[in-house]
């Protein structure tokens, strides 16, 4: 028999029945197999105590990222809070500075006053002087049976033309000359000013459409919180702030974005829209300024005066506009 096998022999018997060496033997075995044992207890104890600290620091990380996700999440709650509430005050204001220069003028009697620049029945005495005139021609020079009436140019055209044909009286000829610088004058601003002045109405009518668009986001932006618009006292703004909680924003993102870009979109279009209406005005004063009365010598320099005073009495009002509507940009009205 091996030595292993008397071993096992040896230990499996009674205490009592082992001899010195086999006792000795076996206790040092018992000894080694208590070390071994120990041994596999303090390492499965700091494998235990190792594990404890990986799940310790699992649920610190865990902890952390919940955290550090609430924390994100509070940021840009607050965030998308504040760039409301600033799209609330920019709607207010965007309101006021569109109306200021919707306001600037009353734009269609603006219009109607170039216009008028440009139509020779405007000024006074001229149709009177023009029927009277028309109406000695009719036994001397026929005019033309087809006559453009609604055209002020073409009218006046014709009748002075029949009556520079026909008449040698001094008096009427000055009364014909004079009518005839007005005429001119008129023809001037009518070529002028007629683009122009559509250009004026339709920077008028974008201005009106600009406003209706702001007076609707304006509603739509306080209607989502059931506030009246324009309500900012402290008791409703801190209702708004207690609405817009993480879940109503997550309910109505798309909404409160949409919003956002609007206002967005609208203070864009409202520097088009001063663009364009300070670009309609100064083309008017340029094309005012090209206007020029014929003096038709010093019998007919009155006249040629007060067309003048008509034309800088626009003049005036352009540069007192022009020079309203260049400093008027978004919130420095």
């Amino acid at each position: 028999m091996s030595d292993y096998d008397t071993s096992l022999t040896a230990s499996a018997l009674p205490f009592g029945e082992l001899d010195g060496p086999a006792l000795q033997q076996w206790a040092t075995m018992n000894r080694i197999e208590m070390v071994s044992m120990n041994q596999q207890l303090l390492r499965l104890e700091t494998r235990l105590q190792q594990m404890e600290q990986e799940q310790q620091r699992t649920l610190q990380a865990v902890e952390g990222v919940r955290e550090r996700d609430s924390e994100r999440q509070a940021m840009e709650l607050d965030l998308l809070r504040a760039e409301y509430r600033t799209a609330m005050d920019d709607v207010e204001q965007l309101l006021v500075d569109t109306d200021k220069l919707r306001s600037l003028h009353d734009w269609e009697q603006f219009v109607g006053q170039a216009r008028d620049l440009g139509n020779p029945h405007s000024y006074a005495g001229f149709t009177e002087s023009l029927a009277k005139l028309r109406e000695e021609q009719k036994n001397s020079l026929r005019l033309p049976d087809i006559e453009p009436q609604d055209n002020p140019f073409l009218s006046s055209f014709y009748t002075l033309a029949t009556a520079l044909g026909s008449k040698n009286d001094a008096e009427e000829v000055a009364e014909i000359n004079r009518l005839a610088i007005i005429l001119d004058f008129a023809m001037q601003a009518g070529r002028q000013l007629d683009y122009v002045a559509t250009e004026v109405a339709f920077a008028r009518q974008t201005g009106d459409a600009l406003y209706k668009q702001v007076q609707a986001l304006r509603t739509k932006l306080y209607g989502l919180f059931n506030l009246g618009a324009g309500e900012r006292d402290a008791a409703h703004i801190s209702y708004f702030t207690q609405q817009f909680t993480s879940d109503f924003a997550n309910q109505h993102r798309e909404t409160i974005e949409s919003h956002l870009a609007e206002i967005k979109y609208l203070q864009n279009e409202y520097e088009l829209y001063h663009h364009s209406l300070l670009l309609a005005l100064r083309k008017v004063l340029f094309a005012l300024d090209q206007i020029e009365a014929h003096r038709g010598g010093n019998a007919l320099a009155d006249l040629a005066d007060q067309l003048e005073a008509r034309k800088a009495t626009l003049q005036e009002e352009l540069t007192r506009s022009i020079d309203v509507v260049a400093r008027h940009g978004v919130g420095n009205g």
